[in-house]
């Protein structure tokens, strides 16, 4: 199913002078937006380690197999399959 996205076109990098304008003039302060981190919130976090086991808290952990995004399971299967013959 196709859902059409509508195009603001006001809210393009050409118009940003305008956008502003606007925005002081509807009392928003644009300024004060911070942007998000991404990625793993646990990985933000400054007493938190990601290399530490999480079980006993003394291990390292190792990265052993990286996982494709929105890998088909046949491929992971046959990774998976490969790693434990070596």
């Amino acid at each position: 199913m196709f859902v059409k996205i509508r195009h603001y076109g006001f809210l393009s990098r050409r118009n940003k002078e305008e956008l502003r304008a606007f925005q002081q003039e509807q009392g928003i302060n644009s300024t004060g937006i911070q942007k998000e981190k991404h990625g793993d919130p646990l990985y933000f976090q400054e007493d938190y380690n990601i290399n530490i086991c999480p079980c006993c808290h003394k291990g390292t952990l190792i990265t052993i197999l990286y996982f494709a995004a929105n890998a088909p399971p046949s491929t992971i299967n046959n990774k998976l399959k490969a790693h434990a013959k070596t």
